[in-house]
């Protein structure tokens, strides 16, 4: 069913949980750790908004179709911006609800 979906040119996105291995994973760690999502998490951050506020719309250019909750991308692209917060030495603050350009619903606030 992919290949025949790709085929005619439609993009395809798996529906099940993101392994850590997983190309689209290694992308959302990529675009997160790089230096624009670094800066996007901290300008976010210190806009008084949760870092994935700045990071979503960075995932929904670089992934399209494949940053979604459909295949809880949004819940491991969290994941992965909360370890990259915890790297820079920030730490967990409230939840809080994202703006509506994000795909991602609510992430974690940074302090």
């Amino acid at each position: 069913m992919k290949a025949q979906i790709e085929t005619v040119g439609l993009p395809y996105s798996e529906d099940a949980a993101l392994k850590g291995d997983d190309p689209i994973t290694l992308a959302m760690i990529k675009v997160a750790y790089s230096p624009e999502g670094r800066e996007a998490a901290i300008t976010a951050t210190m806009a008084g908004e949760a870092a994935m506020a700045g990071v979503d719309p960075l995932l929904q250019v670089a992934l399209g179709v494949d940053y979604g909750s459909h295949n809880f991308g949004t819940n491991r692209a969290g994941e992965i911006v909360g370890t990259l917060m915890r790297s820079l030495g920030y730490k967990k603050g409230p939840d809080k609800d994202l703006p509506p350009h994000c795909v991602a619903k609510t992430a974690a606030t940074w302090v």
